[in-house]
């Protein structure tokens, strides 16, 4: 696996400069679409089946929950790896589950990890790069569930860049200076014969932020994905290439709790009710007669077009099922993200032992309460 080094600093007042510039929102110009031939080619397969089909679920079902408890949820932006969580609000799921969340926007996966090791946070939605991290430094974390597998970013640059080679010198957007984003980055860009240190980076934690950076001009190119991706593209800004090229197999999102929090009964059976709405949320949003409906939801809750929430739909549910609706994550493919930390030289081999990490019983346990 190809590993990531770090890239040339930025200096501070440049540096300075790119981070005012990305809070400037630009206006935004429509342009005709364009994207990748391996996007625009592929047949759009059968969605997947949620193992709920075969489960009647009516309002309320769960009859002996308690009053609506609070949870602190954290997540690094808006987007659609919690797809299935917005739909669960949208259904009124988490409320007929006993459950409210205090909702806690942590600007980076980074932020999120050390919030949710340090307490501050019940459960937290992020990449689980950081995560694992937090891991080998000490934190007792567990990997509840999974999201979202592979990750898909798009790289997309200014009007006047249209080839991946014309990018040797200038700014990169990515998430920050550990993130997965650079390791990706490093994925797309080394088989097209640039390496770090040909390019500077710079970083913001979200997707929108990154879109708002490309948007302004204070970066070259910006990684970014969906929904925020179309805007860029709606608006003319030319995809130079996309991970799902290269990348087709690594967990992207997961909820996450530490041990010690779980192991209270009182945090378990609310851990188990929420993971039950979201779920209940994932079989709608995989539910072909709910597509309209769930478009409807990421365009209200991401606050873009429903037209770039139609994109979203037929890229991550219909042509690559990179929405983990059934919300499954095994030890085996977090491996795969400790494997790529690994080759990175930010953990020393072996890393952190994922069967020990990835415990998904509690999801089970909200699964089974569907089916009383």
């Amino acid at each position: 696996m190809a590993g990531c080094r770090s890239a040339s600093p930025v200096e501070p007042a440049r540096l300075a400069c790119v981070v005012s510039l990305v809070c400037t929102v630009v206006a935004a110009a429509c342009a005709t679409p364009s994207g990748s031939a391996d996007r625009a080619t592929t047949p759009p397969p059968t969605p997947p089946s949620s193992p709920l089909r075969t489960t009647s679920l009516t309002p309320g079902q769960d009859a002996h929950v308690p009053g609506p408890e609070s949870l602190s949820y954290g997540y690094t932006s808006v987007g659609a790896n919690q797809w299935a969580l917005y739909a669960a609000q949208a259904k009124g799921y988490l409320i007929e589950h006993g459950i409210t969340i205090d909702e806690n926007v942590m600007g980076s996966a980074a932020a999120g990890a050390q919030a949710l090791a340090a307490g501050s946070l019940d459960i937290a939605n992020s990449n689980p790069d950081p995560l694992v991290r937090a891991v080998a430094s000490g934190a007792d974390l567990l990997f509840v569930a999974g999201t979202q597998n592979p990750p898909i970013y798009g790289l997309y640059s200014q009007k006047d860049i249209t080839a991946v080679g014309q990018l040797r010198g200038k700014t990169i957007i990515v998430g920050g200076p550990k993130d997965v984003t650079v390791y990706l980055l490093d994925r797309m860009l080394a088989p097209n014969d640039l390496r770090p240190g040909d390019y500077d980076l710079v970083y913001a934690g979200g997707t929108p932020d990154r879109l708002r950076a490309l948007q302004s001009g204070a970066v070259h190119a910006a990684i970014l994905n969906q929904p925020s991706e179309f805007a860029a593209r709606r608006e003319g800004f030319p995809l130079l290439v996309d991970t799902y090229q290269y990348v087709k197999n690594l967990p992207f999102s997961v909820f996450a709790v530490t041990r010690g929090w779980l192991e209270d009964p009182r945090n378990r059976e609310r851990a188990a009710r929420f993971l039950a709405a979201v779920y209940r949320g994932g079989r709608d949003l995989c539910d072909p007669a709910q597509k309209e409906a769930m478009i409807r939801v990421l365009a209200d809750r991401s606050q873009l077009s429903e037209e770039d929430a139609r994109e979203t739909y037929a890229l991550l549910i219909e042509r690559t099922q990179a929405i983990r609706c059934d919300l499954s994550l095994t030890a085996e493919e977090l491996q795969l993200v400790i494997n790529y930390i690994v080759d990175m030289g930010d953990l020393p081999a072996p890393g952190p032992d994922p069967r020990r990490i990835v415990d998904t019983r509690v999801l089970q346990e909200g699964i089974v309460r569907l089916q009383r």
